[in-house]
This record gives C-alpha cells, structure tokens and sequence, in this order.
C-alpha cells in the first residue's frame, strides 16, 4: 500500500494532479477488406473505391496525475461506410456486385504521454485499447447478409492541445485503429473542446 501512495504523490509532485473530461467530433478515412479472402474474388471482378470517409465523435474523461501522462475512457463512434461495387451511377445490379453498410462504434480506454511547450499547449502520443463493435449489412446479386463482429483493438495517435484557461482547453489530434491485422485501418481526424476540474 505504501509504495502505491508513494507512486501517486510523486506523480502528482510533478504537476497538479486534475480530472477533465470532453467531446471531439471529425473525419474518418477507413480502409476495408483488400485482403480479406471471402471478398477477394469479388473485388477482382468489381473494384471499388475502398478508401470510404464517414463523420465521427467520441466523448471521454480521464484522469492526469502530473503534466506528462493521464490515462481515459471513453466512447467512440467512427461513423458509417458504404461500399458499392457498383459503377457510379449504375442502378442495376449485375452478377458478382455488391452494396455494404459497415457501422464502427465502442469503448476505448487510453494513456497519454505529453511533451509540454510551456504553460498553455503541449503535443502528445497516445496508444489504447478499442473495444471494435462493427455492424455489417451487405446486400449482394443473390443474397443479402448480416453480421456483426466485437473484439478489442489496438489504437494509437498523435494531438496537440491548448489551454485558453486552467478549465477550458481545445486539441486536434490524428488517430489510427487497426481491425485486422493492420488489413483494415481506419484514420481518425478530429478537433475537440477539454474541461478541467
């Protein structure tokens, strides 16, 4: 218990220890299924455009025990794609072609470690755990097909951020969620408000 109470004063020695909490909204640039074998032939035969972007936010809070970390959870939702691999304009389906709804949403827990540039602003990394719930509505020539998947995922990122006052700030940061073995990505660009108390 000593060296727990030890750790945490040392911590907030450091810099005064505050909780905050806040909201970001953004951009996602998402990445599906160029490896994916059950689509392989597929998208041979159909190609589409699978660089999708889709409106995103999250909401968090977390704590920062001294100016260099914190740790947060919070939720997050990375918006929904369409995949058509239709040609543009087509009204008609064909054999082989497809459409997919793809909704991306869950709970993160995260830390930062900050570098400060003075008393106002500091840029930081952050690396955490995604708990990916993905919902998938694919409607083919022949069928039409429903599934979801939920499994924890790596993320990590890059922010700066900036205080107007000691309970309001704003940050933009870049993040990168990877679903499968780094084969689907999706990027993340947001701009948020922080508040401190």
């Amino acid at each position: 218990m000593m060296p727990v109470l030890c750790l945490g004063l040392a911590w907030s020695a450091s810099g005064q220890a505050e909780w905050y909490y806040g909201a970001h909204v953004g951009n996602t640039e998402q990445t599906f299924f160029q490896q994916d074998p059950q689509l392989q032939n597929i998208l041979i035969a159909n190609p589409y455009d699978d660089a999708e972007s889709a409106n995103a936010y999250s909401f968090y809070g977390g704590f920062r025990p001294n100016n260099n970390f914190s740790l947060e959870l919070g939720y997050s939702d990375l918006g929904r794609e369409t995949l058509d691999s239709r040609p543009s304009g087509a009204l008609l389906w064909k054999p082989g072609s497809f459409i997919a709804d793809i909704e991306t949403e869950g709970l993160f827990v995260s830390g930062t470690g900050s570098l400060p540039l003075g008393d106002t602003s500091s840029i930081y990394l952050r690396a955490g755990l995604f708990n990916l719930d993905m919902d998938t509505a694919a409607n083919s020539f022949t069928s039409s097909e429903f599934g979801a998947i939920t499994r924890p995922n790596l993320f990590y990122g890059l922010g700066a951020d900036y205080e107007f006052n000691k309970s309001f700030g704003i940050h933009a940061e870049w993040e990168r969620y990877n679903y499968n073995n780094s084969e689907e990505d999706v990027d993340l660009f947001s701009a948020g408000l922080k508040f401190n108390f």
